[in-house]
């Protein structure tokens, strides 16, 4: 069984996500400047009596920065996953850790001023997810989250929120424009469609998915770029702020879909209380769609159909994840086949 690991990307506060980045982009982890002498092929005793002769290891800290190394060196194993936090609120991306331990002297970049204290110490990761991601998006109240301080902290088992995303967005991509997951083993592959119609739109949700720090006016962007690309005419058919409305679309000058958007990643159609507040909208315009959406995901709603949410779903997608039933839906939304009828 697979273990999981949380490491941070560097010691310097406010540059973890430019250290995240050399992360990222040089598929590795890494750890340690102070020690910078390979360790490769060495004990585990042969380590501590090095971090203990140390001189630039405060005393205090010999058995935490012992436990680190430990962790990092001897018990993260090939095939064991590591994510990478930003301290308590949020992680950055998630991976499989792919080689043994290895030494490239202050190679990690950390965002200090001074090279000395770029990392020393690797394990080469392919990276499945690369979206930052909120804590409280991804973690259940009664879940406990990863612990928020210390450069390396190894878990024996994967924790469910983790294998909840790598179970929905482990993937890798494919030349042709469809991406493929890898699945559990034994469980057929996910195909997922990416129309070129929709792709720069799918590039630059993936973009604002990495910026932890992006306003909700940044969605609400995305969702009045899907629309036009379904045919809808922006500041003609595609409304924004209309009242409370987030965007609405209007067609023959009537209110067609109420859009409600959110910032939250995880969106669901099942959030009443942000179900209950676009019906509430639909109701005072009398539009017969409703959508509630984040920019990614979109969960379709027809008041005409049924007496109840249930009925009147039609259906849910996330563009990053299309499979191929979801281009029904979407076909659905297109300006020339939506109507009033």
């Amino acid at each position: 069984m697979p273990k999981f690991a949380t490491i941070s990307p560097t010691h310097i506060s406010g540059k973890k996500k430019f250290a995240w980045e050399n992360f990222k982009n040089g598929n590795y982890v890494a750890i340690g400047s102070k020690l910078s002498v390979d360790l490769t092929g060495k004990t585990m005793e042969e380590v501590a009596h090095l971090i203990r002769s140390a001189s630039s290891y405060n005393q205090k800290d010999y058995d935490k920065r012992i436990r680190e190394y430990e962790d990092f060196i001897f018990n993260l194993n090939i095939g064991d996953y590591v994510a990478v936090k930003n301290v308590n609120y949020g992680l950055f991306g998630i991976g499989i850790v792919t080689s043994e331990y290895y030494f490239k002297k202050f190679a990690h970049n950390t965002g200090s001023t001074n090279p000395h204290e770029f990392y020393c110490h690797f394990r080469d990761v392919k990276w499945l997810i690369t979206s930052y991601m909120k804590r409280e998006d991804i973690v259940r109240p009664e879940e406990r989250a990863w612990a928020p301080y210390g450069i390396i902290n190894v878990y024996s088992e994967v924790p469910g929120y983790i294998r909840r995303i790598i179970g929905r967005d482990k993937e890798t991509s494919l030349a042709d424009g469809i991406k493929k997951s890898e699945g559990a083993k034994g469980v057929p592959p996910v195909i997922y469609k990416r129309p070129s119609w929709l792709l720069n739109l799918i590039e630059n949700i993936e973009k604002l998915m990495e910026d932890p720090e992006h306003k909700e006016r940044a969605h609400e962007s995305l969702v009045e770029t899907f629309y036009e690309l379904l045919g809808f005419v922006r500041y003609v058919e595609i409304k924004y702020r209309q009242g409370r409305i987030d965007i609405s679309i209007e067609y023959n000058n009537k209110p067609l879909i109420v859009n409600e958007v959110k910032r939250n990643w995880s969106l669901s159609w099942r959030d009443r209380r942000v179900l209950l507040q676009a019906y509430n909208y639909a109701l005072e315009t009398g539009a017969p769609f409703v959508v509630l959406t984040n920019g990614d995901y979109y969960a379709i709603f027809d008041r005409r159909k049924g007496y109840s949410y249930e009925s009147q779903f039609v259906g849910d997608f996330k563009l990053t994840k299309l499979k191929p039933e979801d281009l029904e839906i979407i076909k659905k939304l297109k300006k020339e086949n939506i109507s009033f009828k």
